[in-house]
């Protein structure tokens, strides 16, 4: 819109000043040649006469709300974004906004607290254990497994443990063996544990892992960073 007004501004502005002024020198030259009746003009002179006619097309055809009103929706506009934190670089950018139907980041922190924490989590059915005995060797597991790692998806899962689940201390994890961008294995308690994505836990649990995995499925699809364990 704001484009639209300043190309249109852009047209309009020099033509109603260019009639204003067609207007003086018309009524200049009827008074100059006596057109104009004598009782008009008693109190002024041809020049203030002309003057008025020529204020009055200015005033009534003046594009103060095509050329203003426009420029101080989008100044009050990027002046309430600025204040929620959010900087808009023009009004061309707010106006092609209203076509936007997804909105790509490129860092995190833009839209985040650079913090990762968890958001849900799924425990496959064991035999022999209600959901929360479940739960809890899940995240007592994953503490000692994450514990002390610098990663923030491993900073993550060991304060949530802690923190949320009150996971149980199951010791120190032993012959802990770390693949950067898939995962670890490491041996709690002389159980061998795999954290880490979809395919290097399958690729641990071998044959019939894939079913095991579905039933904990349903996280990947909602945009989430998933992490599995087995």
């Amino acid at each position: 819109m704001q484009l639209l007004a300043d190309r249109i501004a852009g047209v309009f502005v020099p033509a109603i000043v260019a009639l204003a002024m067609l207007t003086f020198f018309v009524w200049y030259t009827c008074c100059e040649l006596q057109l104009v009746p004598h009782e008009w003009m008693v109190h002024s002179s041809p020049g203030l006469f002309a003057f008025l006619f020529a204020n009055a097309v200015l005033v009534v055809a003046c594009p103060c709300a095509l050329g203003l009103a426009t420029p101080t929706a989008v100044m009050v506009g990027t002046g309430v974004g600025a204040r929620l934190g959010v900087l808009i670089k023009s009004g061309a950018a707010l106006e092609k906004m209203r076509g936007v139907t997804a909105v790509v980041f490129d860092k995190t922190g833009t839209v985040t607290e650079g913090k990762m924490q968890v958001a849900d989590f799924r425990v496959a059915p064991a035999a022999g254990r209600s959901r929360e005995q479940a739960s809890g060797e899940l995240w007592s597991v994953l503490l000692c497994c994450e514990r002390g790692s610098g990663h923030p998806i491993a900073k993550a899962l060991s304060t949530y443990a802690s923190a949320v689940q009150h996971a149980k201390t199951l010791g120190p994890a032993e012959r802990v063996k770390s693949e950067a961008g898939r995962g670890l294995r490491c041996v709690v308690q002389g159980r061998e544990a795999v954290v880490g994505k979809r395919d290097y836990v399958l690729q641990a649990l071998g044959p019939g892992g894939e079913a095991q995995l579905e039933a904990v499925a349903g996280l990947d699809g909602r945009g989430y960073t998933t992490v599995y364990v087995a």
